[in-house]
């Protein structure tokens, strides 16, 4: 029992960091809808994320001492909610949906592989990106990339398009 525990914790604690770029991205208190008497998410001045509480007696929480409260699945849930929202820059965060898989489509005359917008090598052409869509530094044996016309994520070794992000985090190069 002890096990699932420390791992769910684990899952948990590795949620925070996504949490504190959004908010940073953000960069501003976010509403979360008086859940649980809890009336916004900030950062406090270390960066960390803040729970402020809807009564002004009460005093503020660090999210990360709060863990305990909040099973995973809420905190994905909320990592989302934290990617939709527009930020500081007026766009929203990177936002990956999974499709159900589809092999990519290959032109037989030009000896390419087509993603189903159309789009192929040198057209717009393909980047380098991870498991979710966000663009990493170009690497010769990259596991996923992103067509840069439609923003579909596919699976490199299969050819298969898994899903799109239409606003991905754009890595440094």
């Amino acid at each position: 029992m002890k096990r699932n525990n420390r791992r769910s914790l684990q899952a948990r604690l590795a949620v925070l960091p996504h949490i504190v770029k959004e908010l940073q991205r953000i960069d501003k208190a976010v509403p979360l809808n008086e859940q649980a008497g809890i009336k916004t998410l900030a950062l406090d001045r270390d960066n960390d994320p803040v729970l402020v509480p809807m009564d002004d007696h009460q005093p503020q929480k660090k999210l990360g001492h709060s863990l305990e409260q909040f099973p995973h699945k809420n905190l994905i849930s909320l990592l989302k909610f934290l990617r939709s929202t527009v930020g500081k820059d007026g766009k929203t965060g990177s936002v990956f949906t999974r499709l159900k898989p589809k092999e990519m489509g290959y032109h037989e005359y030009l000896d390419y592989w087509l993603c189903a917008c159309g789009n192929f090598e040198k057209l717009e052409g393909f980047n380098a990106c991870d498991s979710e869509g966000n663009l990493v530094s170009p690497v010769p044996k990259a596991s996923f990339c992103r067509c840069e016309r439609c923003g579909r994520v596919i699976k490199v070794s299969s050819h298969t398009i898994v899903g799109i992000n239409l606003n991905p985090i754009r890595g440094r190069f």
